[in-house]
């Protein structure tokens, strides 16, 4: 349903082509900002962060550990006046905070049925699902889960339903206030092409704010936003390369799909929201989709 990163960057760069222009024609750095070209690792018992800061600004940022692994590539620039700062800004191409998916199952003619990814949708934050009959948004969508499940199946399924039910679906999670308290309901409309399974789940990469923070050299250790993160080694060559490879190339060269619609006969293609709204907290309302806990 998604990619996950690659765990230490573990493929090799045997050579490195720089395709990118942003990539080969890099400004020349000053002393002040080459002193920052290096990596930097954080660890605990089950936790390993790297940074890698390369000479022509752009970072990778690898996290394992936890419930889900994260890799991040963007560029960093010299905070103006200040040689021993630096601001870190990720970039990221936009995708569907849910993905859909139609699957390779055939459907009931004239019907559709979806089939929930429990465990990436775990991550959402009350996810809420609606169908409708025609363009008029909804008023409120039921929640997909009980609040307080705990354990998740691989898959929920619906029962087949009728063109005439569904033209239109709408898939929604609640967003958080800063002090974590409900805010409002972020709600995505798709077309609905009947005749076959739609797979849906949840990028909770998504989800999360873009990372754009400063960050300090003292005595050559990196502190980020005030917290120490490591001390700056040399790179070797093939990390760099490696790093290149299969995060910063691939990440900064992602660009969302173009607009189209997709073909209702093909298998594995993701359907493209046609809108995104919004409404209150309180629109999460009714009987949810799937009451029972998973086994």
């Amino acid at each position: 349903m998604y990619r996950m990163p690659q765990r230490g960057w573990t493929r090799l760069a045997l050579a490195f082509s720089c395709s990118l222009p942003m990539l080969c024609q890099a400004k020349p750095l000053s002393a002040a900002e080459q002193a920052f070209v290096g990596e930097y690792k954080q660890s605990s018992v089950d936790t390993l962060a790297q940074l890698l800061l390369t000479d022509d600004h752009t970072f990778c940022y690898s996290f394992m550990g936890g419930a889900r692994d994260r890799l991040l590539a963007g560029h960093w620039q010299a905070v103006p006046g200040q040689a021993s700062r630096i601001r870190l800004t990720e970039q990221r191409a936009s995708q569907p905070l849910f993905p859909v998916l139609l699957s390779a199952t055939p459907g009931e003619a004239g019907k559709v049925q979806f089939d929930f990814h429990g465990y990436s949708l775990s991550e959402a934050n009350r996810p809420g699902f609606a169908i409708g009959t025609d363009e008029n948004l909804p008023g409120a969508l039921r929640p997909l889960f009980v609040e307080d499940k705990s354990s998740w199946s691989e898959s929920y399924l619906t029962p087949a339903l009728a063109k005439a039910q569904a033209r239109y679906f709408y898939l929604g999670q609640l967003e958080l206030t800063p002090s974590g308290q409900p805010g409002l309901l972020k709600v995505s409309q798709y077309p609905l092409k009947p005749g076959q399974q739609l797979r849906v789940g949840f990028d909770a990469a998504q989800a999360e704010a873009l990372l754009d923070a400063e960050a300090e050299l003292k005595r050559d250790t990196l502190y980020i936003q005030g917290g120490r993160f490591g001390h700056r080694q040399p790179a070797k060559a093939e990390l760099v390369a490696q790093a290149r490879e299969s995060c910063i190339q691939p990440i900064l060269a992602n660009k969302p799909a173009p607009d189209s619609e997709p073909d209702s006969g093909t298998a594995g293609q993701m359907l493209k929201p046609l809108r995104q709204f919004t409404l209150p907290a309180s629109a999460l309302q009714g009987a949810v989709w799937f009451p029972e806990q998973a086994e």
